[in-house]
Order: structure tokens, then sequence, then C-alpha cells
């Protein structure tokens, strides 16, 4: 069904009411209703806890043609819909269980070596979003796909899309 909500935004703090057509939620460290604002419209998110009053509508909701909530989650890290690229990150022994306890990714393949360090295998766009998430680990993570030279030219242009606002 077609919901209406009062959502209030992050950095401006205005209200604004919205007909959404909901094509499902994400959880993580925020949750999100994924939904678009017209019919068959391309998904936006809406953090959750933003979303003052919701009240659902007599309409049925039309989603794209063909979405998919796990195909359209297997694009990205995060929220960023960038084109997939093959990563390939390195824990250390040290973080190695508390880095197997994580989902990085839906796709990802997890591998313990003898050394006892864990290496994290996906596909997946979104680049700034998952440099933020490395920085945490610090030095127990390293690059091996891309290289860390690809990486920053990776890092630089998709912050810039990020700047622009340009669609991937």
């Amino acid at each position: 069904k077609v919901i209406r909500v009062s959502y209030r935004y992050r950095k401006t703090n205005i209200l604004r009411s919205y007909d959404l057509h909901p094509c499902g939620l994400l959880y993580g460290h925020r949750h999100y209703l994924v939904a678009s604002r017209t019919p068959a419209g391309m998904p936006k998110y809406f953090i959750l806890g933003r979303i003052e009053k919701a009240e659902i509508l007599p309409f049925a909701a039309i989603q794209p043609a063909g979405f998919s909530l796990p195909r359209h989650v297997e694009r990205s890290f995060g929220l960023w819909q960038e084109d997939p690229i093959d990563v390939h990150w390195r824990f250390s022994a040290d973080v190695a269980d508390e880095a197997a306890e994580f989902i990085f990714h839906p796709t990802q393949h997890m591998t313990r070596a003898a050394d006892g360090t864990l290496d994290v295998q996906f596909r997946a766009g979104g680049v700034a979003e998952m440099d933020w998430h490395l920085y945490t680990w610090g030095e127990d993570v390293k690059l091996i796909k891309p290289t860390p030279k690809e990486w920053r030219r990776l890092v630089r242009k998709s912050r810039e899309r990020t700047r622009t606002g340009a669609a991937a």
C-alpha cells in the first residue's frame, strides 16, 4: 500500500509530507525505508527515525518494473549505488574473530588463513562508504584488491560524484 509520511530532514530540520511507494526496509547502523515518491519511480532512502507520522493509504504501491531489493542491495555497500567493483580485504589475526562476525556485504566470501588472518571478498559499489568503514579498522585491515593506489583513485572519484550529486 502507499503510505503518507511526515519526514523531517536531518540537515535542515524541515518537515515534509510524502506519499511513498514502499519497496522494503534496510537495517544496519541506521534503519531505512526504501521507497519511491512516484509510482514506479526510482527508490530513495528514508531514515526510519526521521519519519514522525505515517498513515496507510487505500492505494496499491507500484514498484519500478523488475525491482528487486536483494539485487539493489547487492550493488551497493551501505546506501551508495555505484558500479560494483571486486573487493578483497585482509584482516589481521588480532581482529579476525571480530571481523568474522560482520556481514560486510550479502555476497561476501570469507577465508581464514593458517596465520590467523581473515580474507573477505565481495563485489559492490559504494567506495566512499567502504573507505569510511575501512578507516574504523585502522591498521588491522589491508587492501588486497583494488590496490591501494587504485583505491585512492576510486575514493576520489566516488567523493566527487557525491559532492556533485552525479548518478553512477
